[in-house]
């Protein structure tokens, strides 16, 4: 799997499928050893490399997943082994995506009503001569 989390944007990506979501559950980093915000900044964006390419590896040469956060202020990337509070990006994702699936039926469902609506308006009324209508006028 590969995750991609873009803070400001409040994207989730996850093996190239995006979803927009609430991710204030990333504010608080300060399980983060050594973490500071003054220095560091605020969290911008995460990469997990957890599916390795066609060389066996996980970017970078490392050959284990992994992933990086990047921060606002000008710090190197904070490489990480696990995901751990990112984990829960993978709920947030599946969340919106059933959310969005959900809005689409729905619309989809709205259209073909509305739709339908119109073919039975003009099965009702689309049969008439119009020069008949504008003799009496």
């Amino acid at each position: 799997m590969r995750m991609t989390i873009v803070k400001d944007d409040k994207r989730i990506i996850i093996d190239g499928e995006g979803y927009t979501t609430d991710l204030s559950v990333f504010d608080d980093l300060s399980w983060i050893e050594g973490y500071d915000l003054k220095t560091w900044g605020r969290f911008h964006a995460l990469q997990w490399y957890g599916d390795p390419d066609e060389d066996g590896e996980y970017g970078f040469g490392l050959e284990e997943p992994h992933g990086e956060i990047e921060f606002k202020k000008t710090v190197p990337n904070l490489i990480i082994k696990e995901l751990g509070v990112f984990e829960q990006a993978i709920s947030l994702w599946d969340k919106a995506k059933v959310e969005e699936k959900e809005r689409i039926e729905k619309e989809e469902a709205e259209r073909l009503r509305l739709q339908e609506e119109e073919l039975s308006f003009l099965a009702e009324f689309g049969d008439f001569d119009l020069e008949e209508l504008l003799k009496d006028l």
